[in-house]
């Protein structure tokens, strides 16, 4: 009998994506020059949540109480939908042909989510 549940998988998966596309991105963005403008505004979208879950992580390994167990191994799940919509905004958004400058498109891309979340507070 397989130790891997539909739950399981479903977590692998989650933390997969939200390592991995990072990483697949640095990857990228030092070997493919053209891609730069691009990439940076993405990882800046996404940059975040990665630090969240680094924190989750750091503080699972560091004290694995329930609460931080909880969150270590939640955490990717609940914010899957979250993260995977920051990198189609930023997708989208590395569409733009301003600015230029690499620093200026990654903490654009970097700004634009807490906007967006706050301007969310403005919905009814």
């Amino acid at each position: 009998m397989s130790t891997w549940d539909g739950e399981s998988l479903m977590t692998l998966g989650a933390v997969l994506f939200e390592f991995g596309l990072p990483v697949a991105a640095g990857v990228a963005f030092w070997r493919m020059p053209s891609l730069r403008s691009r990439l940076i505004v993405v990882l800046g979208t996404i940059t975040p949540l990665v630090v969240l879950h680094l924190s989750i992580v750091i503080s699972y390994l560091a004290d694995p109480t329930d609460a931080n167990r909880f969150a270590f191994y939640a955490g990717w799940e609940m914010s899957f939908v979250a993260y995977s919509v920051c990198v189609i905004f930023g997708a989208v958004l590395s569409l733009l042909e301003r600015p230029v400058h690499i620093l200026a498109r990654y903490l654009m891309g970097l700004a634009v989510i807490p906007a967006a979340v706050l301007l969310l507070r403005f919905v009814p």
